[in-house]
């Protein structure tokens, strides 16, 4: 409900409900986040007429979530499609929430398969490149946070080059223990901060460990991220 302020920023009369808005949650779970996008475009919607039939392509062409889990990915579309029933406006059988099963930060090349499973996941991770891909003016959910330290090599490269920028100026170069900045909640950050520069405008909205506030590793990222954004709430 936070963004209510923000729309008029963005000429945006509608809030959510607004053909000009587009979303995504790039770690969806269940789509907890969506789902509530959804009813509150809703609400949004009945302030000017009883039937919302009219916005069930904007849900199915605006609004996009990623997620990397089997079940959760399952149980998200499941929900969408209860959730599009409680509405009124149910789903065709040729037609489906854009929520894909995939790793948010991987942008390498997908390889294709002759193999029908294979070849399902393939073209799965194919339109959520192109997703990925897409201007996008909302960012938001709860990315997973945890400084463990994971295989080497299984960060893919594009978000290791990415999250290189926040180790850069300020001195941040000489610090000898820079692990914190490969916690996931950053990596996430890093990946919505990048696709609102390059839209050039938008909103993160995220529930994220608080590290970064005030860590001393953190300095950079905290500049770049004022640099980028008005506000910072």
């Amino acid at each position: 409900h936070a963004l209510h302020a923000e729309w008029d920023k963005f000429n945006i009369k509608d809030g959510l409900a607004d053909e000009k808005v587009t979303l995504l949650d790039p770690a969806s779970g269940t789509l907890t986040f969506p789902a509530e996008a959804i009813n509150i475009a809703v609400e949004e919607q009945h302030k000017y007429s009883e039937s919302v039939s009219g916005l069930k392509n904007h849900f199915l062409s605006h609004f996009f979530a990623f997620e990397i889990l089997m079940a959760s990915y399952i149980i998200g579309h499941l929900r969408m499609g209860l959730l599009f029933e409680a509405l009124r406006i149910p789903l065709e059988e040729d037609e489906r929430f854009p929520l894909y099963l995939t790793n948010s930060l991987d942008f390498s090349e997908v390889h294709r398969s002759s193999f029908p499973f294979i070849a399902d996941l393939a073209e799965e991770a194919e339109e959520a490149k192109k997703v990925k891909e897409k201007d996008i003016l909302v960012i938001l959910g709860n990315p997973p946070y945890t400084s463990e330290k994971k295989e080497k090599g299984a960060l893919p490269e594009w978000i290791k080059e990415k999250l290189q920028d926040y180790a850069k100026g300020l001195g941040v170069e000489q610090e000898k223990k820079k692990g914190v900045l490969q916690d996931d909640y950053v990596r996430f950050i890093r990946f919505a901060h990048w696709k609102i520069d390059r839209y050039g405008k938008g909103i993160i909205a995220f529930i994220t460990n608080n590290s970064y506030l005030d860590g001393i590793i953190h300095r950079s990222m905290r500049k770049q991220l004022l640099d980028s954004f008005d506000e910072i709430y």
